[in-house]
């Protein structure tokens, strides 16, 4: 989908839906009737702030929410805003299930289940560089991009998520649980097993999740965890690496190769393809049998 919105507009739009996740985009100028508020969330957000504002949370001391502050808000909360910025308050926010920031929660705090429905223990945290960098991808790729990457788009949001809740235990001085090693190998040999075989698919994390019956969350950490990739890029990488078997052969459409092996178009597939193999399919495809095999054995393909 693509959703053009001036910076100024008093309005709030949500971009891109799931089962499990929302991202949207907030624009309220200080001149708005209802700026102070007060105002109820509906729903379990992180937020990051692009211009500074001041937020209260009921019964709370006043935040400063900047580009700095990641904000957490629970369903239900109630607060209230004074302006800071002349721009008033522009802010990105992603909503998730609360099961799923519960299972981020965890590690951090084993009584999290005492309270599912409102996981959420503190107002703010510390915005960090690369979380504030990952977000902004995916507000961009939902924008631009016609047809959303939804697997881009959900583990990201769960590698965002993991990220501004560690760092706001961890400001607070409190340390992750030990992980179970026996059990996430189980997990990942399953999903290893899942990918192997449906690779030429598109599945949603969601998907993914509900067919192993397991949380996203902890899918998308284990993951990167064991294996150094994600799972979108992971998933890729066994597209390209089968697409090595049919590039070089003239009587095939490189379009519908692409196509076939799940990638969105020709230009996705060419591009991802040059990255990992150093050279475009057509170039290999325009290259003798013997020069494809002697460029192949120079590079590494890990």
């Amino acid at each position: 989908m693509q959703v053009h919105m001036q910076e100024d507009e008093d309005a709030t739009r949500r971009i891109y839906s799931g089962t499990y996740f929302a991202v949207g985009q907030f624009r309220r100028g200080p001149k708005h009737p209802d700026f102070v508020g007060p105002h109820r969330i509906d729903g379990t957000l992180i937020v990051f702030p692009r211009t500074s504002v001041t937020i209260t949370y009921a019964g709370k001391k006043p935040v400063i929410a900047d580009p700095n502050t990641v904000m957490f808000y629970n369903n239900g909360q109630i607060y209230s805003r004074n302006k800071l910025s002349n721009r008033g308050d522009l802010c990105e926010w992603f909503g998730f299930d609360p099961r799923l920031v519960a299972d981020a929660i965890r590690a951090f705090d084993a009584h999290v289940d005492d309270h599912p429905v409102q996981p959420f223990l503190f107002s703010h945290g510390p915005g960090d560089t690369e979380s504030y960098l990952l977000q902004r991808l995916v507000i961009d790729h939902v924008l631009r991009d016609g047809t959303p990457d939804h697997l881009f788009i959900e583990e990201t949001m769960m590698q965002v998520l993991h990220r501004v809740i560690a760092n706001s235990y961890r400001q607070r001085d409190i340390n992750p649980a030990k992980a179970r090693g026996s059990a996430e190998k189980e997990i990942l040999d399953a999903l290893q097993k899942l990918l192997a075989l449906n690779f030429e698919q598109n599945p949603s994390l969601e998907q993914v999740a509900s067919q192993l019956n397991y949380s996203p969350f902890h899918l998308c950490r284990i993951f990167r965890k064991h294996t150094g990739q994600s799972i979108r890029q992971y998933l890729n990488q066994l597209r390209l690496r089968s697409s090595l078997e049919f590039v070089t052969q003239t009587n095939i459409d490189l379009t519908s190769l692409a196509l076939r092996l799940g990638f969105a178009s020709h230009s996705h597939f060419t591009e991802a393809f040059r990255k990992t193999f150093g050279a475009p399919p057509s170039t290999l495809r325009n290259l003798s049998r013997q020069r494809v095999r002697q460029l192949l054995s120079k590079i590494s393909i890990a």
